[in-house]
């Protein structure tokens, strides 16, 4: 009998660039007519319908499979949850065994310091200076500033405990971002 992989993603609703294009499955367990010990590798990526599923028609039959992700450093921004099985009615009427894994944005946390070089000098921190955090190119059209502390796009260095030039210190999502 056939048996369904789904991945599923959390938290990166906003970023889904920072998935992989695909991801590969580990689908092991005892083939029944054999009796020995099978592994396979399972690669897939989003469906037609916009979902990352794989119906897998011919994979040997097990009493019960053992399913998990090859960790190849593509998911280095995400949390991985065990497999959880299911079951659903596939296309023919017939019940199929559903394997998931969730991924979950792993938000990161960020500490941005503006400081001053002058030459022969140890570096110093400096406060008042006014920035922009964006998420996109700023060069492009259209970019806007995020809001990463309550509605405010404009981030001034200040001193926060001890330390002098502390722009913003917060969590944010995984990314690639551009501070002007």
């Amino acid at each position: 009998p056939p048996i369904l992989l789904e991945k599923k993603w959390e938290g990166d609703e906003e970023t889904p660039e920072l998935r992989p294009d695909e991801v590969t499955f580990i689908v092991s367990g005892i083939d029944k007519s054999t009796g020995e010990q099978k592994e396979v590798e399972v690669t897939f990526g989003k469906n037609d319908e916009n979902q990352w599923r794989k119906q897998c028609d011919d994979i040997f039959e097990a009493e019960t499979y053992t399913v998990t992700e090859k960790a190849d450093g593509t998911l280095k921004n995400y949390t991985a949850s065990g497999c959880v099985e299911t079951t659903e009615t596939g296309t023919t009427g017939k019940t199929v065994r559903v394997y998931t894994i969730t991924n979950t944005m792993v938000e990161q946390q960020v500490l941005i310091l503006k400081r001053s070089m002058e030459s022969g000098d140890e570096a110093s921190y400096l406060n008042g200076a006014e920035f922009s955090l964006y998420d996109t190119d700023p060069g492009e059209e259209g970019a806007e500033p995020v809001e990463p502390m309550e509605g405010k796009k404009n981030l001034v260095s200040t001193k926060v405990g001890e330390q002098d030039g502390v722009i913003y210190t917060d969590t944010l999502p995984a990314g690639t971002y551009w501070l002007v």
